[in-house]
């Protein structure tokens, strides 16, 4: 059970044609976004990349947009799915987050 938690599943098309964002608010860690395959890496946000097997490069873009509209209200973590540094220092089960 979620106390005090916000959770929206947000479309975000051009990687796949239905692929989706889940972002989350909690009351202690803050916002979190998992993008999924939207970033594949880092740079790749930097430089607004898209890559060529992705459906739609116009949708990826556009929903790029929306993550920095998100971006302004403070997520804590970017939960990019392809950085390995990354994934060595979030906290996976048994660990969670409040």
């Amino acid at each position: 059970m979620l106390d005090n938690a916000r959770v929206q599943i947000i479309k975000a098309f051009g990687h796949a044609p239905a692929h989706q964002l889940l972002y989350i608010e909690l009351q202690e860690t803050g916002l979190l976004v998992f993008f999924g395959d939207l970033y594949h890496f880092r740079s790749s946000r930097a430089s607004r990349r898209t890559p060529i097997f992705h459906t739609s490069p116009e949708e990826t873009l556009s929903s790029m947009g929306k993550v920095e509209s998100l971006q302004k209200n403070k997520i804590r973590t970017l939960w990019i799915e392809h950085v390995r540094a990354l994934a060595y220092k979030l906290g996976k089960a048994p660990l969670y987050y409040r």
